[in-house]
């Protein structure tokens, strides 16, 4: 799209957010300027203005992430007709709650992408941490199985090629038909070996009222808990925040 008619401030204000976005942390205000080319003091009162309507924190050490404000957003352009996404964040803390484990859920962003929409952090003092606005390959673990599931063997071809990103499943190319088929055949996938973090991933298909799949559930710990007697409960949770996304 040529540069006619658009806004510089506006272009300039979402850069900062896209840069934010790709950031697994937060980013000071200098750090912002000279990355994304704009000036120290217009970079200051985009952070600010940003700031007044909650879309991004100041760290205790001045620096900048971005926070749940822009998740009535997100929100706004997922949703269908007969889904509870409204009700995203507190599903996700009760799903919390009764595992004892941190979840997240993610989208498909574009073609290449997937995307942490929402997550609830484990309710003891540990857990496995990370951010909402991030990035991954959508090929990539168990998310991108579970929300791959009813794509083309062709499409995931296509996909892996079109991804340069130092993953496991551009390593071993039969990885995500493996773990696609596991969700075609079982309903989830559980990937404790295969995954950049060397962390244990629940992950689930959520689908619409029309059966499309809309999303990814997701568990997150270590291996351990995800022992053979602790699956039938998670995967029991799993599916009823499964129903209450569709209640």
């Amino acid at each position: 799209m040529k540069n006619e008619h658009t806004i510089p401030a506006v272009e300039k204000t979402i850069a900062i957010l896209e840069r934010m976005a790709q950031q697994n942390g937060s980013l000071t205000h200098a750090q912002l300027a000279q990355e994304c080319g704009i000036t120290a003091s217009t970079c200051y009162r985009i952070l600010r203005s940003l700031m007044k309507y909650g879309w991004i924190n100041k760290e205790a050490d001045g620096s900048f992430s971005l926070s749940g404000g822009l998740l009535p957003l997100s929100l706004g352009v997922v949703s269908q007709k007969g889904e509870n996404w409204e009700n995203a964040q507190s599903i996700l803390d009760s799903l919390a709650a009764e595992t004892g484990l941190s979840c997240k859920l993610s989208i498909r962003k574009g073609e290449l992408e997937q995307y942490v929409l929402v997550r609830a952090e484990a309710p003891g003092p540990f857990s496995i941490s990370g951010k909402t606005g991030v990035g991954f390959p959508i090929v990539e673990g168990s998310v991108g199985a579970a929300l791959l599931a009813d794509s083309l063997k062709s499409e995931r071809t296509a996909l892996l090629r079109a991804i340069t990103a130092d993953i496991p499943e551009k390593k071993d190319r039969d990885l995500l038909e493996r773990s696609v088929e596991m969700v075609q055949q079982q309903g989830y996938i559980l990937n404790t070996d295969h995954n950049r973090w060397r962390i244990g991933a629940l992950s689930v298909p959520l689908r619409n009222p029309a059966g499309k799949i809309v999303a990814a559930l997701t568990l997150l710990g270590v291996a351990e808990d995800f022992a053979n007697e602790n699956l039938p409960h998670l995967l029991k949770a799993l599916a009823q925040a499964q129903k209450q996304f569709l209640s």
